[in-house]
């Protein structure tokens, strides 16, 4: 018997191997170009979550604040990293064919050695009070009702029957303070005349009165003692008080009004930051910022301001007798947030951030005395933020000042503004371009700082 060779047998292990081959390519094509595609789409999408997020954080902290809920705990949810329900729906359901979940992490700074930003706002010659209004050396103005109205009274020669008055812009009253004379022992006296007539003359205030140089305890009047009927003659508000002595010899200004010469430090702290940092496997990474109620994206290329922090700069205008003048109307309403416990959480998962604004303790401020409030109270007002972060010093240095040229475009009072940075500070300068000498206060600052004590807390998807 003759034996054939038959290539049946070769023939179908060839077709198998070929077959083999055609899904190895398949699927190598699948894992080189679908699979990081799903994954860069999947990261893309979450960190449009994560930014929607923050700026839903933002916008609940503000509200926190502007409805003054303080002590009150509010939650709101991060994502650290895609979703691994998500990625379902691939080539086959195998982890080889589907994209490696990302993570991410949380952190809440302030005194981590190397993350010490700080902000600083300063004013050259700024006007410090406790009673509402608006001192210079001939005026006052008296935004609303106060609950005593002081002025201190000094002279430097009680020999001399020296006088003030002051009066309001409105006529309706006038007081004079007076050295009575034609005694040994001088005492000072007050006359008040309201509507044209006199309702109190020569009242002993003072008695036995000595000379007071500029740096004694002066002797001090509040108009608003009901002895002397004037409160309720008042209003309407605001008026303008014109302090006017007979001579150079008499010192009389509004008490609890102080002219801080030179560069006075209005705040200084450390700012903190609620951070995501993300760990994308498929796309570039982005970390994610809340600095000083602004929102902040820091990436390859650099860093980028999402929303900006609630700080305003606008032109405003005063009238007094009659005269119009411009100032600058300069806003800052800033949240520090201090270092917690945890301060980082890592992962995938759902974190919880906890966050409440206790109540505002003055005494926590090392800022006893406040600016005037409301109306022109500085010369000129800087804004300084400096960095501390190494080697992300330049990238978070040119970051705020973007931030601050952006405040500047969008403000109508541009040309007051100036903006600059160093290595490792960024700041904004707000001083009228055009100053007036009978103006010599033309900007209003107006800041209030508070604290979030923020609360990391990790959860699990569901």
């Amino acid at each position: 018997m003759v034996v054939r060779r038959r290539d049946d047998a070769i023939s179908e292990v060839i077709g198998f191997v070929l077959i083999l081959a055609l899904i190895a390519i398949v699927a190598s094509l699948y894992l080189t170009y679908v699979v990081p595609a799903q994954g860069r789409d999947l990261e893309i999408a979450h960190m449009d979550v994560v930014q929607n997020q923050f700026l839903d954080y933002k916008t609940t902290v503000d509200s926190l604040w502007l409805n003054n809920q303080y002590n009150t705990q509010i939650s709101s949810p991060f994502t650290l990293g895609t979703n691994p329900g998500s990625t379902q729906g691939s080539f086959v359901n195998l982890p080889l064919f589907q994209p490696v979940t990302s993570g991410g992490t949380l952190v809440v700074t302030d005194n981590l050695v190397t993350n010490k930003d700080m902000i600083t706002i300063t004013a050259v010659d700024a006007l410090i009070n406790e009673l509402p209004g608006y001192y210079t050396p001939s005026q006052w103005v008296v935004q609303s009702e106060p609950d005593h109205l002081y002025v201190n009274f000094s002279t430097t020669d009680i020999s001399v029957p020296d006088y003030v008055i002051i009066k309001p812009n409105n006529t309706a009253w006038e007081v004079n303070l007076s050295i009575s004379p034609g005694s040994s022992a001088k005492t000072l006296s007050i006359t008040v005349i309201k509507n044209g007539n006199p309702t109190v003359s020569n009242l002993v205030i003072q008695s036995s009165i000595v000379n007071k140089t500029p740096t004694q305890s002066p002797y001090i009047i509040d108009l608003a003692d009901n002895a002397y009927g004037l409160k309720e003659s008042f209003a309407p508000y605001p008026f303008f008080m014109t302090i006017v002595p007979s001579s150079t010899r008499i010192t009389c200004k509004p008490t609890g009004y102080q002219e801080n010469q030179g560069t006075y430090t209005i705040l200084n702290h450390q700012m903190g930051m609620l951070e995501y940092r993300s760990s994308n496997n498929y796309w570039i990474t982005q970390n994610y910022i809340y600095q000083y109620g602004g929102v902040f994206l820091n990436q390859d290329n650099g860093a980028v301001v999402k929303l900006l922090p609630s700080i305003t700069i606008d032109t405003d205008s005063l009238s007094i007798n009659s005269v119009s003048y411009n100032f600058a109307d300069v806003t800052l309403h800033g949240i520090t947030i201090p270092g917690t416990t945890p301060s980082k959480v890592g992962g995938s998962s759902l974190v919880e951030v906890l966050t409440t604004l206790p109540k505002p303790n003055p005494t926590d401020d090392p800022i006893i005395y406040p600016l005037a409030s409301g109306v022109p109270n500085a010369k000129s007002v800087k804004i300084t933020v400096t960095i501390y972060r190494g080697l992300d010093t330049d990238t978070y240095v040119r970051m705020w000042k973007e931030t601050f040229d952006k405040i500047k475009q969008k403000s109508d009072a541009s040309a007051w503004i100036t903006t600059g940075n160093s290595s490792t500070e960024a700041y904004m300068i707000v001083k009228n371009p055009n100053p007036v000498s009978a103006q010599p206060y033309d900007i209003s600052l107006n800041t209030k700082n508070n604290v979030a004590l923020v609360y990391l807390s990790p959860t699990s998807y569901s």
